[in-house]
């Protein structure tokens, strides 16, 4: 059933609900600046002023939970993040008119017809890209595995500094492949040219501006090429059903032996089932630095598959990071405003009855069609 939402009674203020307290918080977080700091408070203030603003007090409200406060108070905006499922049976609520999420993702949120969504768009590409660039040169100079080495006291008076001792890769003698050239493909790219590498990249519409921008870049029709022939993968796609398993066992198979996978977009675009099941079977030698998996967090069940196959093969090397590839302070800060401002438009939208795609689309950070 299609909702008419535009045509709903407007109340003198519509209701909003933040389903977390964090957002206020990032206001009081020492890590994050002052300017952004005095514009979460100053939006604050602002929403409070315009709408009846209800705020969770628990950071991680259940389903039901969020339900029962978004029907009883008749909530017009949800304002959330990714941990955040809201369901259907929220969003086909008829006087609910926007979701809006502090992410760039918005697979946590079902969407209905007629319900405006709203996403944090063009913020994440620094730091994400600045995080993926960390996650390569860890991986090919095995920083985790040595770090460790030093601190747990293996490193002994008796081992002399020889030269096949602790050897990496350089990173200007490999090929990099970029499956996605959206915000972070694109900025990645640009942070990795000056290494002189060859850059292959696979995206829906070929980048000729960029490839002349960037004369390392090599376009590849088919994604096949990259898995084939780089030794360094980078997924920066984003989940949607054409993007699901992406990464599945016919693509892993590809992959040269010691080849590099990244993974910072949603885990569900990585078959983590045919990943572990090639990696017991030996079918594939790969090196791994995940940043996000599918299911989170990684069930320990699965941690132990992972465990046993560094134990039987102590080459290679897996980075696991729990989800953390944005969590730069100002990012997460800017991804707040960008929330709370969009929330702001809409409510005041609401108040004067314009609450409609039409009216509100150059203002708000709508999800794509």
């Amino acid at each position: 059933m299609t909702i008419d939402r535009s045509r709903e009674k407007m109340k003198k203020k519509c209701t909003v609900y933040l389903t977390s307290p964090v957002f206020r918080e990032m206001a009081e977080n020492e890590l994050v600046s002052i300017s952004k700091k005095e514009r979460i408070t100053e939006l604050f203030k602002l929403l409070e002023e315009s709408s009846n603003l209800i705020e969770s007090d628990v950071r991680f409200p259940s389903g039901d939970t969020m339900k029962e406060i978004a029907e009883n108070n008749r909530v017009d905006i949800i304002g959330c993040h990714l941990s955040h499922t809201i369901s259907g049976d929220i969003t086909n609520l008829p006087h609910l008119k926007a979701v809006c999420t502090a992410t760039a993702g918005y697979n946590h949120i079902e969407r209905t017809s007629g319900l405006i969504v709203t996403h944090t768009p063009s913020v994440l590409h620094d730091a994400v890209s600045d995080f993926i660039l960390s996650l390569i040169l860890s991986t090919l100079k095995n920083i985790p595995a040595l770090n460790s080495f030093v601190f747990q006291g293996k490193w002994r008076e008796d081992q002399k500094w020889d030269i096949d001792a602790f050897l990496g890769r350089s990173l200007s003698t490999l090929a990099v492949g970029i499956i996605g050239m959206g915000e972070i493909g694109q900025t990645l790219a640009h942070k990795l040219a000056p290494w002189n590498m060859k850059i292959l990249y696979n995206s829906r519409i070929r980048k000729n501006d960029l490839e002349k921008k960037l004369p390392c870049l090599c376009y590849c029709k088919e994604q096949g090429e990259i898995f084939r022939n780089a030794d360094i993968i980078s997924l920066n796609v984003p989940l949607t059903d054409k993007t699901l398993h992406l990464a599945g066992k016919d693509q892993l198979l590809m992959m040269k032996r010691g080849a590099l996978l990244i993974n910072t977009a949603r885990g569900e675009v990585v078959d983590m089932d045919a990943l572990l099941q090639l990696l017991e079977s030996g079918d594939i030698e790969i090196n791994l630095a995940f940043d996000v998996f599918d299911p989170e967090p990684l069930p320990v069940s699965m941690l132990d598959r992972f465990k046993n196959i560094v134990e039987k093969k102590p080459d290679l090397k897996f980075i696991f990071m729990p989800h953390t590839a944005s969590a730069d302070a100002d990012t997460r800060a800017e991804m707040v405003i960008m929330m709370l401002s969009d929330i702001l438009t809409i409510a005041e939208a609401v108040n004067v009855s314009n609450c409609n795609i039409g009216y509100l689309n150059d203002k708000i950070n709508l999800i794509p069609c």
